[in-house]
């Protein structure tokens, strides 16, 4: 009785993985189909069960993973040091064909587990939110505007005095506090939240910046991530951000929308002062872009302690430079680009126009 030829494992992801690539082209031309079938169905089920599992660890997953890929990577060396009877061509081909199913495999993984819902419903739709078209002189208001609800906020933190804002103002379980109200922010417009998103502050301080990202999510971990460098006024909306993507959302500034509209929910002034000061640096950003004596302007009419905070937070973070910044951002951007994120990089500061668009509906 003949037997069927033997199918090597390495061809069977990377055809997983074309197989992944070829439904998400075919997703991304209808976001409702999407929405309805991957986002509010399939999705929901894996945020379950990562939640219940894995997720009830107390070590963040992203350690445990290193760890294993470490032990993986030596026992592979180990292997590979072995004599070898195979030609070098034959061997250099099959490096290069495991290489390849690796990446397939992160590939596979990252559609089916998460990545698909790049190609879910814009949050403006949901949200109601109208396009927003706006001028210098709409910015400029937009800027001031966050500037005094900045300058509000941080009179209502109890003990903040005139000195920077830092740790001791931080909750101590930063994600029990963040959740609840990204939760209640997502069920007030009909989002589901399964389960309960994890995000994980990580150590040692400043890898993550040194690598470009202030926080990220890992589809494949089912956790999202800070680093533990960040200044404690960043933490609280940075976090948010990352639950956000854990909930579903992969467009950068629907999840700065979404970490921005859950601070300002919070009972905690503190994480109230976190959104604010955020949003008020991408709004001052985006002032700088059109008109930077405007900027200047806004600068200098900062209270002294608010202007303390800024530089106190600038100064932290510039501790853990980028390694290589130029390419970091490049391959982000094109990555971006490649899931439908338009304009890549600069998606970010979308949550601009995200929030005047939701100032104007609330009227």
């Amino acid at each position: 009785m003949s037997k069927f030829p033997r199918i090597d494992w390495r061809f069977t992801w990377i055809g997983l993985a074309m197989l992944a690539s070829l439904i998400k082209y075919f997703l991304s031309l209808n976001p409702t189909f999407t929405e309805i079938v991957y986002s509010r169905g399939i999705f929901p089920v894996f945020r379950w069960v990562f939640d219940f599992s894995l997720g009830l660890s107390p070590i963040p997953l992203l350690y445990m993973a290193m760890t294993a890929l470490v032990v993986w990577a030596v026992l592979r060396i180990r292997k590979g040091t072995k004599p070898e009877v195979r030609p070098f061509r034959n061997r250099l081909a099959s490096v290069f064909l495991s290489i390849t199913a690796a990446i397939s495999i992160i590939i596979f993984f990252f559609f089916i587990l998460w990545g698909y819902n790049y190609s879910r419903v814009p949050i403006e739709q949901q949200f109601e939110l109208n396009s927003i078209q706006y001028d210098t002189a709409r910015i400029k208001a937009e800027a001031l505007l966050a500037t005094q609800e900045l300058i509000e906020a941080r009179k209502q933190i109890p003990r903040a005095g005139t000195a920077a804002l830092d740790q001791q103002f931080l909750s101590e379980n930063l994600e029990a506090s963040i959740r609840p109200s990204l939760q209640k922010i997502l069920r007030g417009v009909g989002y589901p939240t399964p389960g309960r998103a994890r995000c994980r502050q990580i150590y040692p301080r400043g890898w993550m910046m040194r690598l470009g990202a202030t926080g990220i999510y890992i589809p494949h971990l089912g956790e999202g991530h800070i680093d533990g460098g960040l200044h404690p006024i960043a933490k609280p909306f940075t976090m948010a951000h990352e639950m956000s993507h854990a909930y579903g959302f992969g467009d950068e500034g629907t999840a700065n929308f979404l970490a921005y509209l859950s601070t300002q929910s919070s009972n905690d002034p503190f994480i109230v002062y976190s959104g604010r000061f955020a949003y008020w640096r991408y709004a001052a950003g985006q002032l700088y872009t059109v008109d930077e004596n405007a900027f200047q302007q806004l600068i200098d009419q900062l209270p002294a302690a608010v202007r303390l905070d800024w530089e106190t937070v600038r100064k932290t973070h510039a501790q853990y430079p980028e390694f290589f910044p130029i390419i970091f951002d490049k391959i982000y951007d094109s990555f971006l680009k490649s899931q439908g994120v338009l304009d890549g990089k600069q998606s970010y500061t979308r949550v601009v126009s995200l929030v005047m668009a939701w100032r104007e509906r609330k009227g």
